[in-house]
């Protein structure tokens, strides 16, 4: 009977190590990822990053092939934009952060 019961509190033990040391990881992948906001005008548009980590923007302009900046890492300033101009009507910006 004590033999069950070191196993369990054994057990018990790893599984709270373990799940304090994922909420820790998460926490640090969280805080590495940029804030960005974007303004969307009717032909022009630009996105703006603040923080660590990388992001990526594509433009979607109507008749028109989308502009994909790709990722970017941020640089040591920790701040980071692109504009773009559409042709025509710039329908929306999509913003993706790592």
């Amino acid at each position: 009977m004590r033999s069950i019961t070191r196993r369990i509190a054994a057990g018990l033990v790893t599984v709270a190590a373990t799940a304090s040391m994922a909420v820790a990881l998460g926490a640090t992948s969280a805080s590495a990822m940029p804030s960005c906001s974007k303004y969307e005008g009717k032909t022009y548009g630009k996105v703006s990053c603040t923080g660590t980590g990388q992001w990526q923007g594509v433009w979607d302009c109507d008749w028109q092939a989308d502009y994909w900046t790709g990722w970017i890492a941020m640089p040591s300033s920790q701040k980071s934009s692109r504009e773009f101009t559409c042709d025509s009507l710039l329908i929306h910006i999509d913003v993706m952060t790592r």
